[in-house]
């Protein structure tokens, strides 16, 4: 909801505000910020803390020193320790404890703490409990999750690129989509792990979790660029055509002028010399006029008007995109006045963001029913 009615028009405003590559830069900015901030909340913020964050000890301890680490952690928060306190520094040292020997008796246990590296602390507390659960099992819930966020945010993305730019936007977002789902199955199913020496207290399944988080920013950054470097050939094609109607249009008007001006001069001219010539000039130019009308009218039965021509291939183009589901249909006549006539996809009257409001809202149902 927040990418929806809050990141969209914001980017879109700064790239309006700053038009060129220094509002994509600006742009780019703003999603990071909203990136870190949406993951912030939607995950880190709601995660239990840590086991190695309890134990004091990167992700990366061997399993000989988590004993250690366990009697060094435990000696600060055990209830003997507090006896001088007050009754809130207690409660809160006893729940802390608590916590820290739950994290040992997880991490103490290597089934449990590869299930818990793996597919989070849930799945480590069902392993402890149940015991009979084999890796195959945690695995193939990490797989159906990875599926299920596949399509959803598959089907997201495709509502949410629907527009100029829309097939490039999709290409650069479902490619960043299908790195994302390889990276979480590599982190979840295999041995795969990265930033190990600067991320002491994230899992690979965290990790997993994060870059998921931040697919929404991917996107529309994708979507950002490919609406910038969009270029609609059909319109720049159809103001090309009417110019040159124009033009056309134009060069004909001034050549009938000349010929007319022409014509009377001559006129005038044979008139001064004698009224006989004058008698013969006019009776001459009216069996030419005569002649050339039916020349031109047999000339235009031949041959097609170059003006024409173009107004033909207009109309043939307009009639070929409004038999796609665009254009003016039975328009026998396409002028400036029509403007470039672009085909539109097919949303079925519905805006994306209503879209989106849709599949989340029907999304969350599934999930609580």
């Amino acid at each position: 909801m927040i990418w929806l009615f809050a990141v969209n028009p914001v980017t879109t405003n700064i790239i309006k505000r700053n038009p060129g590559r220094k509002g994509i830069v600006y742009a780019i900015l703003a999603l990071a910020v909203f990136a870190s901030f949406t993951t912030y909340t939607g995950y880190l913020s709601e995660k239990e803390e840590s086991y190695y964050s309890l134990l004091e000890v990167p992700v990366s301890t061997p399993q000989a020193e988590l004993k250690r680490a366990y009697r060094k952690v435990s000696l600060k928060y055990h209830p003997d320790k507090q006896m001088d306190m007050d009754d809130a520094t207690k409660e809160a040292a006893a729940l802390r404890f608590a916590k820290i020997q739950e994290a040992n008796d997880a991490l103490q246990d290597s089934r449990a703490r590869e299930v818990y590296n793996r597919f989070g602390p849930k799945a480590a507390k069902q392993s402890q409990t149940s015991g009979g659960d084999t890796r195959s099992d945690y695995e193939t819930t990490a797989l159906v999750g990875l599926s299920i966020n596949f399509v959803i945010w598959g089907m997201m993305t495709f509502l949410m690129t629907l527009g100029d730019g829309g097939s490039s936007a999709r290409m650069y977002s479902f490619t960043g989509l299908v790195v994302i789902t390889l990276l979480g199955w590599q982190l979840m199913l295999s041995d795969f792990d990265f930033l190990t020496d600067y991320a002491w207290y994230w899992t690979p399944y965290d990790k997993a979790q994060i870059i998921q988080q931040l697919y929404p920013a991917w996107m529309r950054g994708s979507t950002i660029i490919a609406q910038t470097q969009f270029v609609d050939k059909e319109k720049i094609m159809n103001e090309k055509i009417q110019w040159m109607i124009v033009a056309l249009q134009k060069i004909h008007e001034k050549v009938d002028a000349l010929e007319g001006r022409k014509s009377k001069v001559s006129r005038t001219a044979a008139a001064a010399s004698s009224p006989t010539r004058a008698a013969a000039a006019t009776s001459s130019s009216e069996s030419s006029s005569s002649s050339s009308s039916s020349s031109s009218s047999s000339s235009t039965t031949g041959a097609v008007d170059p003006v024409k021509r173009a107004q033909l291939k207009a109309q043939a183009l307009a009639t070929k995109k409004a038999g796609n589901g665009g254009g003016n249909k039975g328009n026998g006549k396409v002028g400036v006045a029509d403007g470039p006539q672009t085909t539109k996809p097919r949303t079925l009257g519905i805006p994306s963001w209503a879209w989106g409001i849709g599949i989340y809202v029907f999304i969350q149902w599934v999930f609580s029913s």
